[in-house]
C-alpha cells in the first residue's frame, strides 16, 4: 500500500532534492509545501502517513505548525519529524515539547531518511502525547533528546554537519562581493568576511554543499537561491516607532499644515508613505497608527507601500505578529488601539489589528534596481538606516531612484546616522535628516518649518 509523505520546507532546492529521493521509493507518495502554514493546511487536507518538517520557516515555524497539527484531531497521530541543523539539547528539547516524533538533522539524504522510515515501521510509540507517537515523561524524554543528539553527533565530522563556518577563499570572497553590490548595491569590505561566510554557511549546509565555490556556481544561475542568498546577507534590525523624533515632527509640523491645505481645497484628502526597507514592518505599522490617528478613513484615503529586498522579512512583516517584549515600544494609546494580545494557544505574542493591515501593502523592491515596479508619487518617503549598508555610488543610484516617486511638496526622512550631504543636487534640508524636493529655477516647495 502506497504511504503519502509530506514535506514542509522553504527551500524549493531542499524539496527538489528530497522528491528526487522519493522517486526511487515506489512505495511512497511524494508531496511538498513552501512553509508551516501551507504545510499546516495541506496535511488537514491530505491526512499523510508522515510529515518531515523543516524548523525554520517563514509565516510559520515548524515548532509552531507541529504544535497545531497535534491540536487537531485529524493529524494528533501522524508522525512528525522535524529537521534542523540545530543539534543543541535545549533546541532538540524543544522540538518534542511541541509534539515531534522525532529529529534529522539536515542535510537530509536517502540514508537518513531510509533509517527514520525503519525507525517508525519497527518501533510502537512508547507513549502518546494527544495521540501522538512520543516520549511523554520528563524522565523518558530527557532519554529522547539525548538519543537525538547523540544520533546527529555519531555521524562523524561530515563538512556539511558541521555548525562552524565554512572557510572561504580570497577568490571566492571577491566573487560574491561583486556579485553582491551588482545586485542588491551592498558593498561588503574584507572586514565583513566572518560576516560573509557566518551566515552563508547555513545555506551551505542545508543544500548539502561542501565549499563557497559550488555554492556560487548554484546562485549564479539559480535566481530564487540568489534572492535567498541576499536575504541571509541583510541585516534586518528594527523596531516600533524608531527614531520618536521623526514621528512627533510629523504629528506636529506636517500634519496640521495639510489638514489646513485639504480644507482650503489646496491638496486631495489622499495620502501615500513609501516605506522603503521597511524590514519585518514595525516602521510601516507605525506610520500606519500614526496617520489613522490623524486622519479618519471616513474623510481620508491613506495608504503605507512598505518595501523590502528580503522576502523572508517581508513574509514576516505581512504575517503581522510580533513578540509581547516588543508592546514596551509602542506608546499605550496606539497600543490599546491597534494591537491584539495572543490569547490561549497565541499567548506572548500580538498581532496588528484588520484596521493596520488594510492601510499597509508590502512588496518586494530592490532600491539598487534602475527602476522600481512603483506608479505615482508619494507624501513622504522614510528611508530610514538603509543607505548605511551603501557606498557613495549606490547611494547617489539610490536616492535618485527613490526621488523620481517624491511629490513636489514631499519629505523624505533618512536615520538619524545618515546625511544626504553631497549626494543629491534636487534635495535640499528642512529639518535635521528630513529632505525635500528643490524645484527649477530655485523655487523651494512651501516650509514645513519657519
Amino acid at each position: 500500500m502506497t504511504k503519502t509523505i509530506l514535506l514542509v520546507d522553504d527551500s524549493a532546492t531542499s524539496r527538489m532534492q528530497s522528491r528526487m529521493i522519493f522517486a526511487n521509493m515506489n512505495q511512497y507518495e511524494f508531496l511538498s509545501a513552501c512553509d508551516g502554514k501551507e504545510g499546516v493546511e495541506m496535511a488537514l487536507e491530505k491526512k499523510p502517513d508522515l510529515i518531515l518538517m523543516d524548523v525554520e520557516m517563514p509565516r510559520m515555524s515548524g515548532i509552531e505548525a507541529c504544535r497545531t497539527l497535534r491540536e487537531n484531531a485529524a493529524t494528533r497521530r501522524t508522525p512528525i519529524i522535524l529537521l534542523t541543523m540545530r543539534s543543541e539539547e535545549s533546541a532538540v528539547k524543544k522540538g518534542f515539547d511541541s509534539g515531534c516524533t522525532d529529529y534529522m538533522f539536515k542535510p537530509v539524504n536517502a540514508q537518513k531518511l531510509i533509517a527514520v522510515l525503519r525507525r517508525l515501521g519497527m518501533k510502537k510509540p512508547v507513549c502518546k502525547m494527544h495521540g501522538a507517537p512520543r516520549l511523554a515523561a520528563p524522565a523518558i524524554q530527557k532519554k529522547a533528546v539525548m538519543t537525538a543528539v547523540k544520533r546527529h553527533a555519531s555521524a562523524g565530522p561530515h563538512p556539511s554537519c558541521d555548525m562552524a563556518p565554512y572557510s572561504i577563499s580570497p577568490k571566492d570572497f571577491l566573487l560574491f562581493q561583486a556579485m553582491i553590490y551588482r545586485e542588491s548595491g551592498i558593498w561588503l569590505s574584507e572586514a565583513k568576511t566572518a560576516l560573509l561566510t557566518g551566515r552563508l554557511s547555513k545555506r551551505l549546509r542545508a543544500l548539502g554543499l561542501r565549499n563557497f565555490t559550488k555554492y556560487y556556481r548554484l546562485v549564479d544561475t539559480d535566481e530564487e537561491e540568489r534572492r535567498t542568498m541576499l536575504d541571509s546577507i541583510t541585516t534586518n534590525e528594527t523596531h516600533f516607532f524608531r527614531e520618536p523624533g521623526h514621528f512627533d515632527f510629523l504629528s506636529q509640523r506636517v500634519f496640521p499644515r495639510w489638514h489646513q491645505e485639504a480644507a482650503a481645497g489646496q491638496r486631495p484628502t489622499q495620502i501615500r508613505v513609501w516605506s522603503a526597507g521597511c524590514s519585518s514592518g514595525e516602521e510601516p505599522y507605525s506610520l500606519a497608527m500614526l496617520l489613522l490617528k490623524h486622519f479618519p478613513v471616513e474623510r481620508w484615503h491613506l495608504e503605507v507601500y512598505a518595501t523590502d529586498i528580503s522576502t523572508r522579512v517581508l513574509e514576516k512583516a505581512r504575517e503581522a505578529i510580533y513578540p509581547i517584549e516588543k508592546m514596551k515600544d509602542i506608546p499605550q494609546e496606539y497600543l490599546r488601539a491597534y494591537m491584539l494580545e495572543g490569547r490561549r494557544g497565541n499567548k506572548g505574542v500580538m498581532k496588528a489589528s484588520p484596521e493596520l493591515l488594510r492601510v499597509v501593502r508590502f512588496a518586494r523592491v530592490n532600491l539598487h534596481a534602475d527602476s522600481y515596479p512603483i506608479q505615482g508619487f508619494f507624501d513622504l518617503v522614510l528611508c530610514r538606516n538603509v543607505l548605511i549598508y551603501f557606498d557613495q555610488k549606490s547611494k547617489e543610484k539610490v536616492i535618485s531612484g527613490i526621488v523620481r516617486h517624491l511629490s513636489p511638496s514631499g519629505l523624505m526622512f533618512v536615520g538619524h546616522s545618515e546625511n544626504l550631504g553631497g549626494i543629491s543636487s534636487n534635495l535640499r534640508t528642512v529639518a535635521p535628516t528630513v529632505y525635500a524636493l528643490v524645484t527649477s529655477a530655485g523655487n523651494h516647495p512651501r516650509r514645513i518649518i519657519g
